[in-house]
């Protein structure tokens, strides 16, 4: 209790599930009306426009596998609905494959960016992850469009790997890349957010953004030179 600041969620279920075990011995012999007692926590938390606030700590601590279980479940439904969506477009699984593939770095970097600064994955930050998943694919998507629709070389025969990077590269990579620099501009604006969802929701977007941007072109580019697939029908 004396480092009660650093305590993360699983150590306030810990304590939580050990003041239930406490409890219920304490009060198996009391009187009925007083056996519904349940412990209560209250730490503190500081908030610039309302100073000190008290807030439950078992409270707080108790939403986290329900919505590290929605975080979960949020993801997997994107993850399945954008391989879908990458597929028919494309007309390619493999395409689709490796759009998802890509994404997957991209959210995995973020998370293990903040996890080596020291952010934990609050209930902040597994909302910026939820978000975080469905833009992700639209990078990927629109190269691995412009992947299929690179036109047929001279001598009239199907694209190699090769061109349609190219292709993709040339025709849809400044496109892209200029997005990213003008998202990542308006959420600069954020930045100063006193707010502290608003505020870790712009870093996590930001790092976002600018992850997919990058392995975008570095990552689903050169896995398409490798592993795309030439003939499209």
């Amino acid at each position: 209790l004396s480092t009660v600041s650093q305590a993360t969620w699983l150590d306030w279920l810990e304590l939580r599930a050990l003041w239930d075990t406490v409890l219920s011995r304490l009060l198996a012999d009391a009187p009925p009306p007083l056996r519904r007692a349940f412990p209560i926590v209250y730490q503190e938390a500081s908030r610039k426009e309302t100073g000190r606030v008290l807030v439950s700590a078992f409270a707080v601590a108790s939403l986290y596998p329900r919505l590290f279980h929605a975080l979960s479940s949020s993801l997997a439904a994107a993850f399945a609905l954008c391989y879908v969506i990458v597929a028919v477009a494309t007309r390619s699984l493999a395409l689709a494959s490796l759009a998802t593939a890509t994404v997957a770095g991209v959210i995995g970097s973020v998370l293990g960016a903040a996890q080596l600064c020291g952010v934990e994955l609050g209930i902040r930050e597994m909302c910026g992850v939820a978000v975080m998943a469905g833009f992700s694919f639209d990078y990927a998507l629109h190269l691995a469009t412009a992947y299929r629709a690179a036109p047929p070389s001279r001598a009239g025969k199907s694209p190699t790997r090769e061109e349609r990077v190219a292709f993709a590269a040339v025709h849809m990579g400044p496109t892209l890349l200029g997005g990213a620099l003008t998202t990542c501009g308006s959420l600069l604006f954020m930045f100063g957010c006193e707010f502290p969802f608003l505020l870790s929701l712009s870093h996590l977007v930001t790092a976002a953004v600018g992850l997919n941007a990058v392995q975008a072109v570095f990552l689903f580019l050169p896995l398409c030179a490798v592993f795309g697939p030439e003939r499209l029908g």
